[in-house]
């Protein structure tokens, strides 16, 4: 299959894995909710530690999820799917600092309607990234894709 925007076809497979994709992230928000709540409020640890220890057992468990469960994807290490899950979630990360700034600051929108502004943007780029790159073939040879796709259309 070749990579690139116009050629996403939406089987029944891929609205499959969009469905399990949105259950396993708001199954990966509540365990992030809850980890904080029992850290931070039962237990009265530091709320940055719980914050942090709280995203980390999230992202691990979107992580496992998507790679064993959505994706069942197999054909590449898990050292190599992690470091394109990292990066991906960086970016994720990073515009969702931007978009929130922007959307509070600038447009004068709410930090909470921001915030969900957000997570409809980042959801939107995020399914594709990890389906085609993070549990696909990687990021190196999906850009080769996408460019041969591009040098044969020119």
């Amino acid at each position: 299959m070749q990579f690139g925007i116009d050629s996403i076809e939406l089987t029944s497979t891929t609205v499959e894995q969009i469905i399990r994709y949105l259950v396993i992230g708001a199954l990966t928000a509540l365990v992030d909710f809850a980890t904080l709540y029992l850290l931070a409020v039962c237990r009265h640890w530091n709320t940055a530690l719980a914050a942090a220890i709280a995203f980390l057992v999230a992202l691990i468990i979107h992580f496992t999820l998507n790679k064993y469960y959505n994706f069942k994807s197999f054909d590449r290490s898990v050292r190599a799917q992690l470091r394109t899950y990292i990066a991906v979630t960086v970016v994720n990360f990073l515009s969702t600092i931007i978009f929130i700034h922007l959307f509070t600051n600038y447009v004068g929108i709410p930090i909470l309607w921001s915030k969900a502004m957000t997570v409809l943007i980042n959801m939107s780029w995020g399914f594709p990234a990890q389906k085609f790159l993070t549990f696909g073939r990687g990021i190196r040879a999906s850009s080769y894709l996408f460019w041969q796709g591009i040098s044969r259309r020119s």
